[in-house]
Order: C-alpha cells, then sequence, then structure tokens
C-alpha cells in the first residue's frame, strides 16, 4: 500500500499544467472618424448623416435645432471589438 501511495504521489508531482492558449494577434486599429467629415456614418435608419450632424473642430456634434435629428451610426458592422473613443 505505501509503495502505490508513493508511486502516486511521484506521478501527481511531475503533472505540469497546459501551457497558455495563444492570444490572437491583434488586429491593426481602424480610426472610424477622420476628424474632417461624416463620411462612414449615417442617421439611424437613412443612408447618410442628416444635416443636424456636423462636425465642429475635429468632433461630431448633433445641432438639436436643426432638421433631421436621429441617432448616428457606423456605415460597417462590427464584433469583437475593443472600442476606444473621446468625449468632449
Amino acid at each position: 500500500m505505501h509503495i502505490f501511495l508513493g508511486s502516486l504521489l511521484a506521478l501527481a508531482s511531475l503533472h505540469q499544467p497546459a501551457p497558455p492558449a495563444e492570444q490572437p494577434a491583434k488586429a491593426k486599429p481602424l480610426a472610424l472618424f477622420d476628424g474632417k467629415t461624416t463620411k462612414g456614418w449615417h442617421t439611424y435608419l437613412k443612408p447618410t448623416a442628416e444635416p443636424a450632424w456636423t462636425v465642429v473642430d475635429g468632433a461630431l456634434q448633433l445641432n438639436p435645432q436643426a432638421p433631421g435629428q436621429g441617432d448616428l451610426v457606423t456605415d460597417g458592422e462590427y464584433e469583437n471589438f475593443e472600442l476606444e473613443l473621446e468625449w468632449k
């Protein structure tokens, strides 16, 4: 019995955890906004960005008094991403 337990203990001490899985390579960052135009963006359920959305000092801005308001969304669809943004 002592030999069996000793052998089991020796085998258990040889066990090594599996190496960590390789992380997929990170994709090159993609800029969604050029800082100059609304190119690449549209108002939700519209083909283009409505006139209430403009670019002012390098930032997208909504004029709440202008006609054509609505949510601004990108033309592309994305999944499994990390979003980094600046908010003014």
